[in-house]
Formats: C-alpha cells, structure tokens, sequence
C-alpha cells in the first residue's frame, strides 16, 4: 500500500446578471425584482447543467477497470452487463457486489438516467400484499438520476454504483471573495453568497457602470447598469487507491429487452 496527494481538476463556471436603471422597468410587464429573480434562476439552471454534465464525465472516467464480483459476467469496456431479465436482481445484488470489492456496503449510491427510475419505483412501491415484496431489493440503494448519463447502443439504464461518502465535489472562492474586497463601497466590490436552491457558496463581484443598452431596450444610450458576476471553481473527489485501476465506481449496464411493463401499485 501506498500514499500519495492526488491531484484535483478545477473547473469553473459562472454567469451574470445585470439590473438596469429604472426606465427600463418603468411602465413594464415585469419589474425590477421579478426581472433580477428570472435572470438568477436561468443562471444557475445553465451553469448546475455544466455541474451535471461534469459530475457523470467524472463518473465515467474515474469508473473502476478492476470489479472482484462473480455476479454478471466480466467487465465489457469497463462495464459489467445485466440482461434486461435480470435487472431486479442487479438491485438485490448491489450490497454483495461491494463488499465483494471491499467496499462499504451499508448505503449505495446509484447514478443513473431517467429511465431507471420506472423499474426503481416499482420495486420500492411493493408491500407485504404483493405476491413478491421487492422493497427490500432497493432498500439502502440512494438514486441519483442525471439526463447527461450517456447510453450506448443496446443499453438501457447506464448505473454508476458507489458506496456514500466515496465521491463528492470540492468548491472554491477567491481570497478577493471571501474577504469582502472593495474596490468603490457599493459601486465595485467582492463578496461571496449562497443560491437558493443546492446552498452553494458562490464567488460574487458586484460592479455599477453606465452603458449604452439601447440595442436591447430602446432609448436606454446611457443607463446605470448594475453588474452582478457569479463565479464558482470546483473539484470531483474520490478515495486514492494504490492498486491499478481500482476505484470504489462500478459500471453496469442494463441491456434493452422485451418490454414486461406492470402497474405500479
């Protein structure tokens, strides 16, 4: 066994929001508020989809080449295969198939597209009524759905398995940031917040200026425009391993089959 420091890819993403001077809200249909509120959320929407998108590319190339499990076969382009017929019991397996790769086995975390969620659901709606009661299948599986996980021909649901607590994401502001850097109190200044929705602390540079914004808004050539510029760098994180190949990510793959759709209770 070995240690090392492990090197992280930063990313960054960002957007701006801008907030005019009153003519433009001035005998509108929208107002400045409502104006600041639809800018923030089409921001994060944009910039959490590149989050996404980065979070399964990580998945993707970080996936475990070594899986000591017997149960599906061997390993297809780095992914273990589960015939459609077989797909219940690729959830009863999911405990055995990590402690089989000494992994903690208490709670999984399953990444997956959409689609996995109809056979998910089925499974975790039984009760001691129905003639199987699969519910103990999924217990301690965590579903996390992503519509960027990519499927390849012939494939249905795409899992990426892990154990909580073995990936998670790192973030960072600037010293400028987290220290309140000022330029021009209230005109151009540093300061970091948190969004509304996932509580991400964001990097934020609030700068007021006067532009010519008449190609958006008619006769505005010389308005007090109100820069807000969000700004986050962040990391993908995973447990260091010594031996070639091995991560705590294991890839199966559910092949397409002949639909058997039943009614969800």
């Amino acid at each position: 066994m070995t240690t090392a420091l492990v090197p992280l890819s930063w990313e960054t993403t960002g957007f701006t929001i801008k907030e005019y001077s009153g003519g433009v809200y001035a005998d509108n249909y929208f107002t400045r508020e409502e104006h600041y509120e639809w800018q923030l959320r089409m921001g994060l929407k944009a910039a959490l989809e590149k989050i996404e998108s980065d979070i399964d590319s990580f998945l993707e190339s970080n996936k475990s080449t070594v899986n000591s499990s017997p149960l599906f076969g061997a390993l297809v382009g780095g992914a273990k295969q589960v015939p459609w017929e077989q797909r219940r019991r690729f959830y009863q397996a999911i405990p055995s198939i990590l402690r089989r790769n000494d992994l903690a086995a208490a709670q999984a975390l399953d990444f997956t597209n959409p689609e996995a969620q109809i056979e998910y659901a089925y499974m975790d709606n039984q009760g001691q009524s129905n003639a199987i009661n699969w519910k103990y299948a999924v217990r301690g599986v965590l579903p996390v759905r992503s519509n960027y996980i990519t499927l390849d021909e012939g494939v249905a649901e795409t899992h990426f398995v892990a154990p909580k607590g073995s990936v998670g994401m790192l973030t960072w502001n600037s010293w400028a940031e987290e220290n309140n850097d000022t330029l021009i109190p209230g005109a151009n200044y540093f300061t970091t917040i948190k969004d509304p929705i996932f509580g991400i602390t964001w990097g934020l540079r609030v700068v007021k200026d006067c532009e010519d914004e008449s190609a958006t808004y008619e006769g505005i050539t010389a308005g007090i425009v109100t820069k807000y510029m969000f700004t986050l760098d962040y990391a993908f994180i995973r447990p260091y391993s010594s031996a070639t190949g091995e991560t705590p990510i294991l890839k199966y793959e559910v092949l397409e089959g002949a639909e058997d759709v039943e009614p969800v209770p």
